[in-house]
């Protein structure tokens, strides 16, 4: 699973590798330096054939040098050697601070962008919990499994050279000691497996925690209206004990590695010990070999520290790594046609539609086959759950329908470039979103590029200028997460302005006005209908006084178009148009 982020970055991974390798052999002819220096002490010991095939190389080095000044020789090569690999450490340290900043950076890069690019229906069934423990921790805990791999390699070059250099003193020794410690990781690998198991329950605690306090920090009106507060604090509270008793199973099982394994490799160090002293004149092999695995013991342990915490990360690495993969994820096809506006009507062929998890027998729309005339005032009306804000969906091209064809001019919508389609059509929805920025910057939303004035414009035609003019700072006042500080009528007006300053030649007004006023919808339906005859609206209204003057309406009931014609003619009719009519209060003829 790690293996493409490596090959991704695989020049600081070489150079991390060849750091730490050349840090390890350092350390390694350093530390195996111990022998001849104490050979130096006792020139006498000082022969050929003492401390193995070792023993002999460093002979051959030193024999040259006069007695006198062995000592001095060998501690400076030691000090030389030593310093090299404490300033291949800093390095090594500086690339794995710099792999880890990019890495993080580029996951949490390529995971928005991923949910950016999939089918918008993949990322709604998601839990915002999860999604946020995705961006913020799991990405972490990925780039540290990478930088936990390359340690463990990097150990594993340690442990060679000093592996290689106990060989060189006494192999059976060495073999002896190989042995048990492949008896110790067995034990620890055991442990590494069970803290993988347990991650993958802490993994899925922490997410519904996640879960939990956005639910809460955002449903903190109903909570309160409702007198729900101590319900949510004890639902709170036990979501968070669940997660930290999760994750105490972890850690307390991740607490037993290093003194379980620091304890058997101390009872290996004393019996190696009690076994070799017999032989005096052995006694700086024996030593030096003592030293090297004293300080081969934390390199083992290490490692065996490092593949359970390998194995904990490895849900986090499958869950962000699964999430990117694109085999997998559904994509809207992308058309090559460049969308240059709407010449005659956008059609509708036999449409249908179903989200996931409906039946057959429920889909949201149902054989749809009608026609929007351009630059005429196009209504949509029915029931609640009758297939309005569904087909709204699909015009958007957030999703493509499962039968049936929408075509523009003719020609599919499929075929057009999402980018050039969706800047030709504007949505102000139901549910405005409102971002935690300035007014401003919200309105400008709809054209990044837009001036100051055609901000301002674009809010009077929304008729929202005078409220935003009352506000602390105007139009440079924060609104907050959500738009916290407006109600949902101006909520929707700041929607409205963003929509009308895209200028955009389609726009959609689905709800648009449900939470306004009776004022402050006249006054837009006043600038929608001097917008008339100029721009393709589609209008979905509850309201039908909202839609008085609609060129072409299409009535939908339980995802059918049971009718479609002028307002007129439909009301005329004994349908359900006329029905909705009736059961309006303060209807008009």
């Amino acid at each position: 699973m790690l293996r493409p982020l490596a090959r991704a970055h695989r020049g600081l991974v070489a150079a991390l590798l060849g750091v730490g390798a050349l840090a390890s052999l350092c350390e390694g002819m350093g530390i195996s330096l111990f022998l001849p220096l104490l050979h130096s002490m006792d020139p006498a010991g000082f022969e050929e054939g003492t401390g193995g095939a070792l023993g002999r190389v460093f002979h051959r080095v030193f024999e040259g040098v006069p007695e006198g000044a062995r000592m001095q020789v060998v501690l400076g090569a030691m000090f030389a050697l030593l310093a090299a690999k404490a300033g291949l450490n800093a390095a090594s340290g500086l690339l794995f601070a710099r792999l880890d900043a990019r890495l993080v950076n580029e996951l949490r890069q390529r995971v928005m962008d991923q949910a950016l690019r999939v089918r918008l229906g993949f990322i709604e069934r998601q839990r915002t919990g999860d999604m946020v423990a995705l961006v913020q921790n799991q990405t972490w805990e990925t780039s540290g499994a990478l930088a936990t791999l390359i340690g463990i390699v990097i150990r594993l070059a340690t442990i060679t050279v000093f592996g290689l250099a106990l060989l060189s003193i006494s192999w059976r020794m060495t073999l002896t000691v190989a042995a048990a410690l492949l008896v110790i990781s067995w034990i620890v690998r055991q442990i590494g497996r069970r803290v993988d198991r347990l991650s993958e329950d802490g993994l899925r605690e922490w997410n519904t925690l996640s879960q939990r306090c956005i639910e809460v920090l955002r449903g903190q009106r109903t909570a309160r209206a409702f007198g729900r507060e101590d319900h949510e604090r004890a639902a709170f509270a036990a979501s968070s004990t669940s997660t930290s008793q999760a994750y105490w199973r972890v850690e307390r099982i991740r607490a037993l590695v290093n003194p379980t394994s620091e304890l058997m490799v101390a009872a290996l160090l004393a019996g190696v010990l009690l076994l070799s002293v017999s032989d005096p004149g052995k006694l700086p092999a024996v030593l030096t070999f003592m030293f090297i695995l004293f300080r081969l013991q934390p390199q083992v342990q290490r490692l065996d520290t490092d593949r359970v915490n390998l194995a904990a990360s490895a849900p986090a690495v499958r869950t962000v790594t699964g999430f990117l993969h694109e085999a997998d994820k559904p994509y809207l096809p992308e058309g090559t046609r460049p969308f240059r506006g709407l010449e005659d009507s956008i059609s509708l062929h036999d449409v249908s539609y179903r989200y996931d998890g409906q039946a057959d027998k429920d889909s949201a729309l149902r054989g749809v086959t009608a026609r929007i005339p351009a630059n005429r005032t196009t209504a949509i009306v029915g029931p609640s759950g009758s297939g309005k804000s569904t087909l709204t969906y699909l015009l958007m091209r957030f999703a493509d329908p499962l039968e049936g064809t929408i075509h523009l001019d003719g020609i599919g919508l499929a075929e057009f470039e999402l980018a050039t389609w969706r800047a030709g059509i504007a949505l102000v929805s139901q549910d405005a979103h409102v971002f935690h920025a300035t007014v401003a910057d919200n309105i400008r939303y709809g054209r990044p590029d837009a001036s100051d004035a055609a901000v301002r414009e674009a809010a009077r035609k929304a008729h929202a200028h005078e409220f935003i003019e009352s506000l602390p700072a105007g139009y440079d006042t924060p609104l907050g997460e959500e738009g916290i500080q407006l109600s949902g009528g101006q909520r929707q007006r700041i929607a409205l302005a963003r929509a009308l300053i895209r200028d955009a030649r389609i726009l959609v007004l689905d709800e648009a006005t449900n939470a306004l006023d009776a004022i402050a919808e006249n006054v837009i339906q006043d600038a929608l209908a001097e917008l008339a005859g100029h721009y393709t609206m589609i209008v979905i209204a509850h309201r039908l006084a909202t839609i008085e003057q609609a060129d072409h309406v299409l009535v939908l009931d339980r995802g059918i178009l049971v009718q479609q014609g002028e307002r007129g003619r439909l009301l005329a009719e004994e349908g359900l148009f006329s029905q909705l009519h009736e059961l309006q209060p303060g209807r008009t003829p």
